[in-house]
């Protein structure tokens, strides 16, 4: 890192699950969870161009949910070797998932901004040590995606306080520029593979497979309680149907096979190596600020 640029870290899967201007529904009018490369680009080029130096932290189950998409023709997701090229150029670092106490220590370290909407409040509960006042004041939250350009005001402003010297030296960026470019779609037989792709193996693949499972569920629950805060939770087992058995559109609207509750209670116990229905499974996996009142899901954090 350039000590000499103010440092901005992002919470990547925050932006690659960003919908916000570009949303998609079933035909219920639920909204569909979403993989958007392009904008972690767009946050990453914006930073660099203003001044600053970006480093985004991505969280190992919404790199291997984007990974294993990566050869999807829908249009839900974007091209996933963009993500790919920004690792390989160290703008992008892979972490635990527990992504969001990386950003916040990472930050109270190097006193760097973290451009996130989350608002820590589990975290702030298991961690009370940390200067949450501090973090606070180094969040963005106020950004959004204006026709495919990230655009923040307050980030902006931050960043408008470095030496112009250093921006105009920032712009030579653009000579690195294909490094960003898209890579078109990853290919899983290519034995010159990147080192920083993880090689997958008998003794792993059922751990990064229940690592895209949570992740799914994840975006699913935020994705459908973004409207009003609630869902049905008829409609996160109906995706999660669609994401793993491939399912198209609804059950009633488009016919769905007899038996396919049964066949995702299947491969979801394949994977977790248990008994559960998918209902007691999503109860079981809640991240914080959810609950399920009767049939409904709620989100109240």
């Amino acid at each position: 890192m350039n000590k000499n640029k103010k440092i901005v870290v992002i919470d990547a899967a925050n932006i690659l699950r960003d919908d916000r201007g570009c949303i998609i529904r079933d035909e219920d009018g639920n909204r569909l969870t979403q993989m958007r490369p392009e904008r972690l680009i767009s946050v990453l080029r914006f930073v660099e161009e203003n001044g600053g130096e970006p480093i985004a932290l991505l969280r190992n189950g919404t790199y291997h949910s984007g990974r294993k998409k990566s050869n999807t023709d829908d249009p839900r997701y974007g091209d996933w070797g963009l993500v790919e090229a920004a690792i390989s150029s160290n703008k992008v670092q892979r972490v635990s998932d527990e992504d969001d106490m990386y950003c916040v220590h990472y930050a109270l370290q190097n006193e760097a901004l973290i451009i996130s909407r989350d608002k820590f409040r589990d975290h702030k509960k298991l961690n009370p040590e940390l200067d949450w006042d501090r973090v606070s004041e180094l969040k963005i939250s106020d950004y959004n995606f204006i026709k495919g350009d990230f655009v923040s005001p307050s980030l902006l402003k931050n960043l408008s306080k470095l030496d112009p010297q250093e921006v105009i030296e920032q712009i030579e960026y653009d000579n690195d520029a294909d490094a960003l470019q898209p890579t078109g779609k990853v290919d899983d037989d290519n034995n010159d593979q990147p080192s920083h792709i993880d090689e997958i193996t008998d003794t792993n693949v059922v751990m990064v497979d229940e690592i895209i499972l949570l992740d799914e569920l994840y975006a699913i629950l935020y994705s459908l309680t973004s409207d009003d805060g609630q869902c049905n939770l008829s409609a996160v087992v109906n995706q999660l149907a669609g994401e793993f058995l491939n399912q198209e559109g609804t059950p009633l609207n488009n016919n769905w096979p007899a038996g396919w509750t049964v066949d995702l209670k299947k491969y979801v116990n394949s994977i977790t190596n248990d008994n559960r229905k998918v209902t007691t499974w999503i109860r079981d996996n809640l991240p914080f600020g959810f609950e399920i009142r009767k049939a409904e899901l709620i989100r109240f954090g």
